[in-house]
Order: C-alpha cells, then sequence, then structure tokens
C-alpha cells in the first residue's frame, strides 16, 4: 500500500469514526452511551484506564505537556480523543461515594459478577456505593453510581 493510499485509508477511519462520536453523542447527550450487555470481566483493565469527563466546576487545565506534568498529570491522548490533552490526578481517589458530584473524577462501583449481569441482562436497577476514580478524566465502559444507584454500563470513548 502507497503512503497516499495510507492517508485515504486512515482519513476514511477517521472520519467514520468521527461520524460514530457525533451518533453515540446525539443519542446518548452526553458524549457517552449506556451499554447492556458489555463485560467488564473480558475487557482489559478499563476501570483502571483513566476516563470520563466529570460535569464538576471549571478547573483550570494545563495546556502544554510541561505544566501538566508539574502538576502530576499525564500528558497525550485520552480515549478517542483526536488531540493530546491533560489528565489530572484527582485527590480524593478510592474514597466512598454514591454520587460523581461527591468526587473531583467519577464515582464508579465495582459489581460483582451477579449484580453485573442483573444490571446488563435484565437491565434492573441496584442500590450501590462506588470509589472516587484516581483520574479526572475516565474513558471505558464503567459502572456510575448516581444517586446511590447503578441503571446500566456506561461506555465513554
Amino acid at each position: 500500500m502507497s503512503r497516499d493510499q495510507r492517508k485515504i485509508s486512515w482519513a476514511v477511519v477517521g472520519a467514520l469514526g468521527c461520524l460514530a462520536l457525533f451518533l453515540c453523542a446525539v443519542l446518548a447527550g452526553a458524549g457517552g452511551y449506556i451499554f447492556y450487555d458489555v463485560d467488564p470481566f473480558k475487557l482489559q483493565n478499563a476501570a483502571a484506564t483513566p476516563t470520563a469527563r466529570p460535569t464538576k466546576s471549571v478547573i483550570d487545565i494545563p495546556k502544554d505537556r510541561a505544566a501538566c506534568e508539574a502538576q502530576g498529570g499525564k500528558w497525550g491522548r485520552i480515549g478517542l480523543a483526536p488531540r493530546e490533552e491533560c489528565n489530572l490526578p484527582t485527590t480524593d481517589a478510592g474514597k466512598v461515594c454514591s454520587d460523581s458530584s461527591e468526587c473531583e473524577g467519577m464515582c464508579v462501583a465495582n459489581l460483582s459478577r451477579e449484580d453485573y449481569d442483573r444490571v446488563t441482562k435484565n437491565r434492573v436497577v441496584i442500590d450501590a456505593k462506588g470509589k472516587c476514580t484516581p483520574w479526572r478524566i475516565v474513558v471505558g465502559c464503567l459502572a456510575i453510581v448516581t444517586d446511590g444507584k447503578v441503571n446500566g454500563i456506561l461506555c465513554i470513548d
């Protein structure tokens, strides 16, 4: 495959990816989507990956690698983001929570296999406590706790 053909192929892949992200954002209204049949036990380390953008008060996010790393952040592409950005660590990582409003990042439950199956296969809303994520931006398929409940698995690109 020639260099020009590779460029065209990547342009097509990029356009399709953008279209998929746009459709997910439109359908979900939040840049993510709910999956009921995703199996996190088959996903590799999704919960440990820095992920979802919190809806918190505006914070000053560093705009370059040096400033980001000076604040203990990680600089690079996060999820499917087209550009590099800074992901800052949270100070409340691991704190027990019942809603993401209590965290600098997200409030994520670590569901048992039984509870996961109830949520994904039977679409049961379960009462749950979660833990605050170690990063402000989180991606992957997660059991987000909202008002003490998990009602699906949110996948954030």
